[in-house]
C-alpha cells in the first residue's frame, strides 16, 4: 500500500497526474505510457533529453518503484518530520536523479 492507506495504483494515478500537472504536459488518453513519458520529461531537465531518453525502461521502472518503496516507508516512520516535501514527484525525480548518476555517469 501507498502513503495513508491509499492502495498501490490509485497512489500511483495520484503522483502521476502530479507529474503531468508539474511538467506542464497535457498526454490524453496515453495512459502508463503517457506517465512514463511525462517521467522522462522531468528528468530530463536534470540530466538532459539524451540521457533521459537513452535509460532503458526496465531500468526506470526498477527504480521508480524501489524509490516510491523506500519514500513511503520514509513518510510512513517520520510523517511528522518530513510532511509532505519528503513524498511527492519532486522527490522521486530527485531520487531518480541521483540514482542515475552513482550508475550511469
Amino acid at each position: 500500500a501507498a502513503p495513508n492507506g491509499m492502495p498501490a495504483r490509485a497512489w500511483h494515478s495520484t503522483l502521476a497526474g502530479s507529474i503531468f500537472a508539474e511538467s506542464a504536459l497535457v498526454i490524453g488518453s496515453a495512459g502508463d505510457a503517457g506517465y512514463w513519458a511525462a517521467l522522462r520529461a522531468a528528468l530530463a531537465s536534470d540530466i538532459g533529453a539524451e540521457a533521459a531518453e537513452a535509460l532503458g525502461q526496465d531500468w526506470l521502472e526498477n527504480h521508480y518503484r524501489w524509490i516510491v518503496w523506500k519514500l513511503a516507508c520514509q513518510l510512513r516512520c517520520f510523517a511528522a518530520t518530513l510532511g509532505p516535501l519528503g513524498f511527492g514527484p519532486k522527490a522521486v525525480v530527485r531520487q531518480l536523479v541521483g540514482r542515475y548518476e552513482r550508475e550511469m555517469v
